[in-house]
C-alpha cells in the first residue's frame, strides 16, 4: 500500500507540473479545455485503477447523500453573502464586480482545480490513511497539512500563517464531510463552489485588513474568503 500511495503522489505532482506548463503554452481558449478534460480523464482513471484501495463508490451518489450535495453548493453563496453584507454595513466595501467575460473558462478551471485536488487529498492521501489505520484524527492531520503545504508552497508560514490557518480548516471540515458522505460528489461541489466564486467576484475593502481587527466577524470572514477558497 505505501508503495502505491507514494508512486500515486509522484504521479499526481508529475502530472500537475505538466498541465500547468503546457496551459502557459498557448492561449487558445479551446486547447486549454481539451488539455483540462484530457488530465482530468487520467487523473479520474488513475484512481479507478491504481489507488490503493477501490474508490468506485466514492463517485456515485444516492438520496442519502442529497443533503451534503445541497449544504455544499449552498455554503459558498451564503459564506460570499455573508462577507458582501457584513462590509456593506460596517462601511468597509469600496468596490463590487463580476467578471462576465471569462465565466465559461472560470467555470471549466474551477472544475479541473476542484476535481483534481480532492481526489488527491481526499480521495488519496486521506482516505488511505483513514482506512489503513482506521483513524480520522491522524488522516486529517496529514492530508490537511499535505494540502495546504501544498497551496503555500514557497511563502514563509509565520508571515502567512492566516493563510495556512485558512487552508487547514478548510481541509478538516470537506474530510469531515467525505466521512459523513462516504462520497467525493459534496467535495468536488464545495471546492468548484468556491473556487468560482473567487474567480468571477472581485471586491475592494476602503481600509487595511490590520484595522478590520476591530470587526471581528467582518475580519473572520474575509479572511476566510481571502484565503481559504
Amino acid at each position: 500500500m505505501k508503495t502505491k500511495l507514494l508512486l500515486n503522489i509522484f504521479i499526481y505532482i508529475i502530472i500537475f507540473i505538466v498541465s500547468s506548463v503546457i496551459m502557459k503554452q498557448t492561449n487558445v481558449f479551446i486547447y486549454k479545455v481539451i488539455i483540462l478534460l484530457f488530465f482530468l480523464s487520467f487523473l479520474i482513471g488513475l484512481s479507478l485503477k491504481i489507488y490503493p484501495y477501490k474508490i468506485n463508490s466514492y463517485y456515485t451518489i444516492n438520496i442519502n447523500m442529497i443533503s451534503y450535495v445541497v449544504l455544499s453548493i449552498i455554503t459558498p453563496f451564503a459564506c460570499f453573502t455573508l462577507i458582501i453584507v457584513t462590509t456593506y454595513l460596517s462601511g468597509y466595501l469600496k468596490t463590487f464586480s463580476i467578471d462576465k467575460v471569462n465565466i465559461i473558462g472560470s467555470i471549466i478551471s474551477s472544475i479541473y482545480v476542484a476535481i483534481s485536488e480532492e481526489i488527491f487529498a481526499r480521495g488519496l492521501i486521506f482516505n488511505s490513511i483513514y482506512k489503513k489505520y482506521n483513524n480520522f484524527l491522524l488522516a486529517t492531520l496529514i492530508s490537511s497539512s499535505v494540502f495546504t503545504l501544498f497551496h503555500i508552497f514557497g511563502l514563509s508560514i509565520l508571515e502567512n500563517y492566516p493563510i495556512f490557518i485558512f487552508y487547514f480548516i478548510y481541509s478538516i471540515i470537506i474530510s469531515y464531510v467525505m466521512v459523513l458522505s462516504n462520497s467525493l460528489i459534496p467535495c468536488f461541489l464545495f471546492h468548484f463552489s468556491n473556487n468560482l466564486l473567487n474567480k468571477l467576484v472581485d471586491f475592494d475593502l476602503v481600509c487595511m485588513k490590520k484595522l478590520l481587527h476591530n470587526h471581528l466577524l467582518l475580519y473572520f470572514s474575509h479572511t476566510l474568503y481571502q484565503y481559504c477558497f
